[in-house]
């Protein structure tokens, strides 16, 4: 019963008179069943699903839309409807169908407003989600890239999120430096943060409100009174109900939750690869090259050349980096964003068009060498790979 007290701090919900070995009297247990809280792993669903767990650390649970709850374990499907809830210490990498990829901090909720993603049917593409609380970083799939490009939406109490073509992080903040992320209890509720006041003007001292970090693309930031931010790669925007301005750099919770989201993705990454089989570039007729390095003493770049030469449009997400060491020791390493043209990581490949740019990420030492790089054929599912 120690679980289901556990789904009540996470989701707000309230369970009261369970014990640890179980038993408890009839008010409690009748308590129990009115809460419907079902500890069930969600992998073994038979819902339709639109995303899955890809990733998780800690723990996560989803409370429907009829009030049931699940814990949810890797390869557990999410649905249209769903409250995600994080706990301290844990995150979460939430793979939706179109290729989007959300990673959840700890003490975060978001949930999945609406989701409609049909192959054949660009035109109905939508992806509404409402951060709750905490923060998030999502890299935007399909949608919003093939049809209508405000398709795809971030609700928080402070401002709504746009995209176009985008990697960004975002955080909810209570009090002053997000604090609250680490002490306060993770639970939902219908209030979500308000503040007031204008943004600090250095990172050391910054106030409640939302923050946002573009890590690739373009972010349109929107408040209900009509003001707009827009906020490119490398630039952080802050909102609350008084203030909407852009920040000469990001707070430092910021950079930390970049940190630890990059190595959660290339953790993903690593594992995914391993259960999918590779396809050469030849069998998909798309023709990818690293036409040169530019090697620096703590990070390297690849110069990438990508051509489509099918008759059909790809989509192709830049999936996994592996480096190898002396000894055969393979890792991978944080992508960096720091040489132009910046290689495109989410293309629209359409037939007979290509893409040319840098990928730069970091090396442990001047001996590591880079292994193998992989990018994934979204609509194909499939992973297109260039061994060196």
């Amino acid at each position: 019963m120690k679980r289901m007290i556990l789904a009540g701090v996470i989701l707000g919900i309230t369970v009261t008179g369970c014990s640890n070995d179980g038993q408890g009297d009839s008010a409690s247990q009748e308590n129990s069943r009115q809460s419907q809280v079902i500890l069930t792993d969600g992998a073994t669903s038979h819902a339709t699903g639109v995303g899955k767990v890809a990733y998780k650390m800690g723990s996560l649970l989803a409370r429907r839309a009829d009030g049931t709850v699940k814990v949810m374990e890797t390869e557990a499907n999410v649905q249209a409807g769903d409250v995600l809830g994080t706990s301290k210490d844990s995150y979460a990498l939430i793979q939706m169908n179109d290729g989007a990829r959300m990673t959840l901090l700890p003490n975060s909720n978001l949930k999945i407003v609406d989701y409609r993603f049909n192959k054949d049917a660009p035109q109905l593409d939508s992806a509404v989600f409402n951060l709750l609380k905490g923060g998030l970083r999502s890299v935007t799939g399909l949608i919003g890239k093939r049809g209508n490009i405000d398709a795809y939406r971030m609700q928080t109490s402070m401002a709504t999120i746009g995209i176009r073509g985008t990697d960004f992080s975002s955080r909810l903040c209570a009090t002053p430096n997000c604090q609250d992320d680490v002490d306060a209890p993770a639970k939902l509720t219908d209030k979500q943060p308000t503040s007031g006041g204008t943004p600090a003007t250095t990172p050391a001292d910054s106030p409640p409100g939302l923050y946002v970090t573009v890590h690739d693309g373009k972010v349109i930031v929107a408040q209900p009174t009509g003001s707009a931010l827009s906020l490119e790669r490398g630039e952080t925007g802050f909102a609350d109900v008084a203030a909407l301005a852009k920040l000469p750099e990001p707070p430092a919770f910021m950079n930390v939750d970049t940190k630890q989201t990059d190595a959660i993705e290339a953790n993903n990454a690593a594992a995914d690869t391993t259960q999918q089989a590779p396809v050469s570039s030849s069998d998909n007729k798309i023709l990818l090259e690293i036409r040169k390095q530019d090697r620096g003493e703590r990070n390297l770049c690849l110069l990438t050349y990508m051509a489509n030469k099918s008759s059909d449009t790809r989509y192709l997400n830049l999936f996994a980096i592996r480096l190898e060491g002396e000894d055969g020791t393979e890792r991978n390493p944080s992508i960096m964003t720091n040489k132009d043209p910046v290689f495109p990581f989410n293309k629209e490949l359409e037939p007979g068009t290509k893409a040319l740019g840098w990928i730069c990420f970091d090396i442990p030492s001047a001996t590591w060498k880079p292994s193998a790089i992989d990018f994934k054929d979204i609509m194909g599912d499939r992973i297109i790979k260039h061994q060196f």
